[in-house]
């Protein structure tokens, strides 16, 4: 499960782990900076399946 950012604050923190993962060359960084910021997060809307 990937924790999507819920309010703007935490959706600043990602960008921002985001921006450094891409200057360093992050590849896994990069991939789940881009998870987190995905709309919509099925879990939170109620679509995910156990």
């Amino acid at each position: 499960m990937i924790a999507h950012a819920q309010d703007d604050e935490e959706r600043a923190r990602v960008q921002a782990a985001l921006d450094t993962a891409l200057k360093f060359s992050d590849a896994q960084g990069v991939l789940m900076a881009c998870l987190q910021l995905m709309q919509p997060c099925p879990a939170r809307d109620g679509q995910a399946t156990p």
